[in-house]
């Protein structure tokens, strides 16, 4: 809403004072909205020279009887300091309209009379949202449904009760203690007019977990881990001694509205040494131990206060898999979750010339849900040695050949996260496959993330 400018009158009261260019100039007075006095706490601004000076009215006296403004002079015979020279112009504006103007007079007090029209600058209102956490886990702040009447851009101002602070719109922070915390949103518009919002934060203490499992890693060892009690296999090659704890817990205390959790465990997975393992990591959960599971049920990890699907995740009828980074391991918690959009694969064989080793792999891909990128990682013995990126529309169907090489024999072949051994044996200058374990060569399927 537009301040109206009704009607203005300026008083100007000379008052005994030196005409020397070192004194400030200085404005009181009075302003009134449609003949009442207007509401307090609206930002008054005097403008010179592209400086500004800012006040805030309030009609208990303060504008009426104590001087507002005092402009300071140019120091025209010494060093320069921000202010004006006699005759400069000095314009005034009520929460962000000119109402008035008035000339600089070094020396002199003006006396200010000031009648608006009704309309003026509303505040804003702050609003933020957060859905609570766990003690040294990052949780997400959300004060983007904060609004001005006018529309004008704010500014963010956050205090989350321990002594932190942020200025983001949606920050990210993370309490080292549990309890429950006071935290604080101010916004402000442009015109200095704030709105603020406070609410409790509960932060829970971790949970007793179920399930632990400590795991002693030696120098350059490459090794498979599982257990019956924390249902996670996993896949790591270290560089130097160290040790990796995975945890099993019965209930998800990070919760996220974005994301459909697809059962109730969740595992924590802690590598004491970051840097001694290298990366990626494998994973997996056998579908005995979880029971059935949706064909688009992949791997979230908890990073930046929220779920993060594996973009190397997917699920089979025997297992539920996923390559992490270390960046995409993120703090470490994983849990089950469903994706909105995932492709099925339909491996068609393996085929190739014998006296060159090279051969391609035909696979055939159905979308399944939304449209989008999909990747495909082919593996030879462990090796990656291909990632395909297929475009699909929503329910369309693709066919895709990798070509690799490798030595005629028994190699096991992985497909995102689908690991079979293949036996290939040499017939007429063409290699076909002859057996795929208890997996039949017409159909392997696997499913793959839609790449966000």
């Amino acid at each position: 809403m537009a301040l109206i400018l009704a009607s203005l009158a300026c008083t100007l009261t000379a008052l005994p004072a030196s005409a020397s260019p070192t004194l400030p100039y200085v404005l009181n007075g009075v302003i009134s909205m449609s003949g009442q006095p207007v509401p307090d706490q609206l930002l008054l601004e005097a403008k010179i020279n592209q400086v500004t000076y800012a006040a805030t009215y309030t009609r208990s006296g303060g504008f009426g009887l104590d001087p507002v403004f005092k402009i300071p002079a140019d120091q025209l015979e010494t060093e320069r300091v921000e202010g004006g020279r006699d005759g400069d112009l000095v314009e005034l504006y009520l929460d962000g309209v000119k109402v008035a103007d008035t000339v600089f007079q070094s020396g002199r007090v003006n006396r200010l009379v000031i009648e608006v029209g009704d309309h003026i600058n509303a505040p804003p209102t702050a609003f933020f949202m957060c859905m609570g956490g766990a003690a040294g886990y990052s949780m997400r702040f959300d004060g983007s449904e904060s609004k001005d009447p006018e529309g004008d851009t704010l500014t963010y101002s956050w205090d989350f009760g321990d002594g932190h602070t942020s200025t983001l719109v949606k920050p990210i922070h993370t309490y080292e203690t549990d309890g429950e915390y006071a935290v604080t949103l101010q916004v402000q518009d442009k015109y200095g007019s704030t709105g603020k919002q406070s609410q409790t934060v509960e932060v829970k203490p971790l949970p007793e977990p179920e399930y632990w499992q400590l795991i002693n890693l030696d120098a350059a060892a490459s090794e498979s881990y599982y257990s019956d009690e924390t249902w996670l296999k996993i896949h790591v090659q270290s560089v130097e001694p160290t040790h990796v704890t995975v945890v099993r817990y019965d209930e998800v205390f990070m919760s996220d509205d974005s994301v459909t959790l697809s059962a109730q465990q969740l595992w924590s997975l802690s590598v004491l040494e970051p840097q001694t393992v290298s990366y990626p990591l494998y994973i997996e959960i056998p579908v005995t131990d979880i029971g059935e599971v949706p064909p688009n049920t992949m791997f979230y990890t908890w990073r930046d206060g929220g779920w993060s699907a594996c973009p190397q995740s997917g699920a089979s009828d025997e297992r539920v898999w996923a390559y992490i980074s270390e960046g995409e391991l993120g703090e470490g918690l994983i849990a089950l979750g469903l994706s909105d959009g995932y492709v099925r694969l339909d491996l068609q064989g393996v085929h190739g010339a014998d006296e060159q080793g090279e051969y391609v792999c035909s696979l055939d891909l159905t979308s399944v849900g939304f449209a989008g990128d999909y990747r495909v990682h082919l593996r030879v013995d462990g090796k990656l040695l291909s990632i395909e990126t297929v475009s699909l529309t929503r329910g369309g169907t693709a066919s895709l050949e990798i070509a690799f090489t490798a030595a005629s024999g028994t190699h096991l072949v992985s497909v995102n996260g689908v690991e079979e051994e293949l036996r290939v044996a040499s017939l007429l200058n063409n290699l076909f496959i002859v057996g795929l374990g208890l997996v039949p060569v017409s159909l392997i399927s696997t499913l793959i993330r839609r790449n966000l």
